[in-house]
């Protein structure tokens, strides 16, 4: 006698007519979970994940929902990260979010910007000197900067940030010469 083993999609074919019934219900549980905006993009990717992974379903187990429960720990994880994923892009805008607020100077701030590269250049290195003006007075954006001189976006943004401490600094040491030494009130 012999036997015939069937091939993995044959075996989960019913898993997946019932995996394509529990859309809607894919659908609702993300909606319950993430942005408006963000939904039908999530649950595609729990559809997607679910039909990849449907390999690792055991029917064999079946219990009363058992695909149910399978596909809402899919669901689950799918969502969790997008949140995290979506957080760390909230972070990383929080984190440079200084940088689109420093814009180019208009035509009147264009004196007040070349004295400032001028103090910039005698206060801080080379490398940051030229990333910084490259950034502020020629408008050139991080991602221009970085292709440029072959470094990622992130050294660009260190850099960047490095120069402007560098900056403030030297504003605070003229500002102590110009209004003389601090003196401390009891």
């Amino acid at each position: 006698m012999r036997t015939c083993i069937r091939s993995a999609p044959e075996i989960h074919e019913k898993e997946r007519a019932e995996l394509v019934a529990l859309r809607p219900w894919i659908v609702t549980y993300v909606r319950l979970r993430v942005a408006a905006c963000d939904v039908d993009d999530v649950a595609q990717e729990v559809f997607a994940q679910a039909v990849k992974s449907l390999e690792a379903f055991d029917p064999s187990k079946a219990e009363t929902d058992q695909l149910r429960r399978w596909v809402a720990g899919v669901a689950r994880l799918t969502v969790a990260m997008h949140l995290r994923a979506q957080r760390y892009r909230e972070r990383r805008e929080d984190a440079y979010r200084h940088e689109r607020e420093w814009s180019t100077p208009s035509v009147e701030g264009a004196h007040i910007a070349s004295d400032m590269l001028a103090i910039l250049q005698r206060a801080t290195l080379p490398i940051l000197w030229r990333t910084w003006a490259d950034y502020t007075a020629e408008g050139l954006t991080v991602e221009e900067i970085a292709k440029r001189d072959g470094i990622s976006e992130a050294t660009v943004h260190n850099r960047i940030r490095l120069a402007r401490r560098d900056f403030a600094a030297v504003l605070a040491r003229e500002e102590a010469i110009e209004n003389g030494p601090a003196v401390r009130r009891k």
